[in-house]
């Protein structure tokens, strides 16, 4: 059973700082592992922050394995991919230069939920099934 552990933090830059360093943490630890990793992004300001961090952070940037990233995007609002208030355009203007086209996928569009998730699915069945450590 996987153990829990909170932690506290006074402000959401504190959060982004902390989550960033865990990312990376994670990120090489994955892909020593198993050669990819794998993250589903969220919408919001603290995660857009994290996402700043990670992009504009010369150490955090060069240390992250980009182009053995998947990246999902698990919380959109039903709007286009380039609407103001879509999350995966808000992600993407944050992190497109780093992340391969290749190995993102998106619930964001202009189809049918239905029909998103049916695209997703082949892609989402590849990603290992682990469950990483408690920090």
């Amino acid at each position: 059973m996987l153990q829990r552990h909170v932690q506290l933090f006074p402000t959401c830059a504190e959060i982004a700082s902390h989550a960033s360093h865990e990312v990376a943490r994670i990120a090489a630890e994955a892909v020593s592992a198993r050669g990819v990793f794998s993250i589903a992004l969220a919408g919001g300001s603290t995660p857009k922050m994290l996402y700043t961090l990670l992009a504009e952070h010369p150490t955090l940037r060069n240390s992250l394995p980009w182009d053995k990233m998947q990246v999902f995007f698990g919380d959109e609002r039903h709007v286009g991919p380039g609407h103001a208030d879509s999350n995966f355009q808000m992600t993407t203007d944050s992190l497109r230069p780093l992340i391969r086209a290749s190995l993102t996928y998106s619930l964001s569009s202009t189809s049918s939920m239905l029909d998103r998730v049916r695209r997703m699915k082949p892609a989402v069945r590849k990603v290992p099934s682990v469950i990483t450590g408690s920090t």
